[in-house]
């Protein structure tokens, strides 16, 4: 097991990656994407942060590689075998064509999904102050208060993955803000989802008018409710363009990245060492072929 996640949590190795990929993710679990996109454009990390890839991709590392040519779902799912990403995401922009044009460089983002990443790795220092019903500043108050895991985090500045530490006690602490935010956002707009992303959670509003909020009324809104929610409004995570795909892996933590309704946040854990528990990994480790390594990054 390791030392920087909860439990069981472990890094999966490439090997493990691609049987995953091979076995268990397959593309027909997200056509639901296509309410807005057409043609979802696909975008992986080959191994940035467990360098952990194909010799071939290694010129991919440190960048996202996008997967926007393909004819099928099928040749899509394909690809991303091929590549067996660390992390696999798809683009959040909604992309507007010309139709007197036949370049592709003339489309053009007409509009972009309203996601906020909710992580256990977002510190007291990422949001300074908290607001009342009333508006009133009350200062910090994150929910994290108590938790060693930012000081571990500092004490261990510069390992690998360092920067992913976290605790059974801030995930659920996580879990309880992702619920208090999804009941707000549901004050406002009429269809709102949750996805365990592998580490924290994503709350993706599907209401076609966020689609076309403006950067101004998207900046007010993320920083207005950062103050109250542990959400990742620096791109820290990955670019703000893009989230993790739903039925993927999470190539740190090892767990799929899968829908979670508003009664599983009740029991964060069962979410985080059962439901995203791939399946294969649990057939490995029932028959004792030492999935879980012990061996440090």
């Amino acid at each position: 097991m390791s030392e920087l996640f909860p439990g069981e949590l472990e890094t999966p190795t490439f090997e493990e990656r691609k049987k995953f990929y091979e076995e268990e993710f397959g593309l027909e679990k997200v056509r639901w994407l296509k309410f807005m996109w057409d043609k979802p454009v696909l975008v992986a990390d080959v191994g940035t942060e467990t360098t952990r890839y194909r010799p071939i991709h290694k010129k991919h590392l440190g960048e996202l590689v996008s997967f926007d040519s393909y004819e099928s779902f099928e040749d899509l799912e394909e690809e991303v075998i091929r590549y067996v990403p660390e992390d696999l995401y798809y683009d959040l922009r909604v992309y507007k064509h010309d139709q007197q044009q036949t370049n592709s460089i003339w489309e053009k983002p007409d509009g972009k999904q309203l996601v906020f990443h909710l992580q256990p790795t977002t510190t007291t220092t990422d949001f300074s102050t908290a607001v009342d019903t009333d508006g009133v500043t009350s200062g910090k108050d994150n929910g994290m208060e108590g938790c060693k895991c930012e000081e571990k985090r500092e004490k261990l500045a510069g390992r690998r993955l360092s920067q992913y530490i976290f605790c059974e006690e801030c995930f659920k602490k996580t879990a309880e803000k992702t619920k208090d935010l999804y009941k707000f956002l549901r004050r406002n707009f009429e269809t709102v989802i949750m996805f365990f992303n592998g580490i924290g959670f994503d709350v993706h509003v599907l209401d076609e008018e966020a689609f076309y909020m403006d950067d101004y009324q998207r900046d007010m809104l993320f920083n207005k409710l950062s103050k109250r929610f542990p959400i990742d409004i620096n791109g820290k995570e990955h670019s703000n363009d893009v989230t993790w795909l739903p039925g993927s892996l999470n190539g740190v933590t090892g767990r799929k990245v899968i829908r979670v309704k508003l009664f599983e946040l009740t029991s964060p854990l069962k979410i985080l060492y059962q439901k995203s528990r791939p399946e294969f990994f649990n057939k490995e480790k029932e028959e004792g072929d030492g999935f879980y390594s012990t061996s440090t990054l």
